[in-house]
């Protein structure tokens, strides 16, 4: 990498490991999202503990017996079972890092208390990922995939659609088209590869608590339920609403469950102005036929993610980095930055003593200020003026010039000539390697 003004010198970057790595993960999908940060974390050279959820412990002992079943990664990952008073016991041991997927509220929890010793960390917190049709969509694609995108997992997603923002011209025709999707919708659960079902259990009691307060709120509050809304044990059918808006806690909070809120609105300034309004930004999807207008839109839009006619398959890319903003966390996972977020950036900077005629060594003599702005100028300016700027000052307060004292000129330019010889030989070595670059390339 260029290491500025100093070129007889080498800079570059390391990137090192943390060291110990805490993985504190959830319960929705409890073995990828436990084992897949784990992983990125050895990979970047960390040991690890996993805290994974007390609510889904039979996964969690399963991931340990498969740890314990490599000898190598025995060596280098330990699982320690418990609910949330054990996970900040292992914070307050104080990790080099953290790494937790969970809810908002337990983000905040986790970040307050590794703040009290400055541990970093990276935060996958919760959703409210909305979905915007606009006019020119494809709108039986745009049902179809909203509907499964709301119920995926029984809609126990971070990624879930959790409110749909439809165009007023293509709203009715919308509505229709979801409420028919969610009807075909089979509730039930079986181990069968092939299963029949498409919308399984909750996971937590917790939750459909959650999920039925907040239906039970919207309805007071004026919506209507299309479709679906009933419990039935562990079960929640899929549901649809409508007229719902902003003070209802199902267009507030996350869900986290099968209910797809559908809002109309006038064009789709009013849909990105609600969809931004939201605190949570992990993700959005929005549906046009138009891909230039897509790409405007997701510009606009303040969230981790956009998906284009399409929904949650963002995750699904390995080399994507994954994550979100404001309420919904920070750091990322998956990519380059997944892998990285695990290291720190160690700098080093090397070379032989400096030498009298180096820029760097004559910036730090008394004096110098003038001769390190010019050059600085000189180097660094924006187009060819601001880089001539210094000359021409430097010319301009030469009396000497007046009566053609050409010796004094030099002597006033004398400070400048070793600078500008190790610019000149930068230049030319940079050439030089640029060209020879470029033949190794054509041969």
């Amino acid at each position: 990498m260029s290491s500025g003004l100093y070129f007889t010198k080498r800079a570059s970057v390391e990137y090192r490991p943390y060291g110990v790595v805490l993985v504190l993960s959830p319960w929705n999908y409890p073995l990828m999202l436990a084992l897949a940060p784990l992983l990125a974390a050895l990979l970047a050279g960390n040991v690890v503990v996993l805290k994974p959820s007390e609510v889904t412990p039979a996964t969690g002992a399963l991931v340990e017996k498969l740890l314990n079943s490599i000898p190598e990664l025995a060596l280098v990952a330990r699982v320690v079972h418990g609910d949330g008073a054990t996970g900040a016991t292992l914070v307050q041991a104080r990790p080099d890092y953290i790494f937790l997927t969970g809810s908002t509220s337990t983000g905040i929890k986790v970040s307050r208390a590794a703040a009290e010793f400055l541990i970093p960390g990276s935060y996958e917190l919760g959703g409210k990922d909305a979905m915007l049709v606009l006019e020119d969509a494809d709108l039986p694609a745009a049902a179809h995939w909203g509907v499964w995108a709301s119920n995926y997992n029984a809609g126990q997603s971070c990624v879930a659609i959790e409110r749909a923002y439809v165009v007023q011209p293509v709203y009715e025709q919308f509505v229709n088209l979801t409420v028919a999707e969610t009807q075909a919708l089979e509730v039930g659960y079986s181990t069968a590869k092939d299963s029949r079902f498409n919308v399984g259990p909750m996971t937590d009691p917790r939750q459909i608590a959650v999920v039925m307060r907040h239906l039970q709120d919207a309805l007071e509050k004026g919506a209507r339920l299309l479709t679906g809304g009933e419990r039935r044990g562990s079960y929640i059918t899929p549901a649809v609403l409508v007229d719902v808006d902003s003070s209802m806690l199902i267009m507030q909070e996350e869900t986290f469950g099968p209910v797809l809120p559908i809002v109309a609105v006038a064009d789709e300034d009013e849909a990105i102005a609600l969809t931004n309004a939201s605190r949570y930004g992990l993700g959005v999807s929005i549906w046009t036929s138009d891909l230039k207008r897509a790409r405007r839109v997701a510009a606009r839009l303040k969230s981790g993610t956009a998906v284009i006619n399409d929904a949650v398959a963002h995750f699904g890319v390995g080399m994507l980095p994954f994550g979100g903003v404001n309420d919904s966390g920070y750091g990322r996972t998956h990519g380059k930055e997944g892998l990285l977020q695990f290291t720190y950036p160690f700098s080093r900077l090397e070379g032989s003593p400096p030498y009298a005629w180096d820029i760097a060594t004559l910036a730090r003599q008394a004096g110098r200020y003038e001769l390190i702005a010019a050059l600085i100028r000189l180097m660094m300016g924006v187009g060819p003026r601001q880089r001539l700027e210094p000359v021409v000052e430097l010319l301009a307060q030469a009396p000497e010039l007046k009566h053609k004292d050409w010796s004094t000129v030099r002597r006033r330019l004398a400070p400048f000539l070793p600078a500008l010889g190790a610019v000149s030989l930068a230049a030319g070595a940079l050439a030089g390697a640029a060209l020879l670059t470029g033949k190794r390339r054509k041969h």
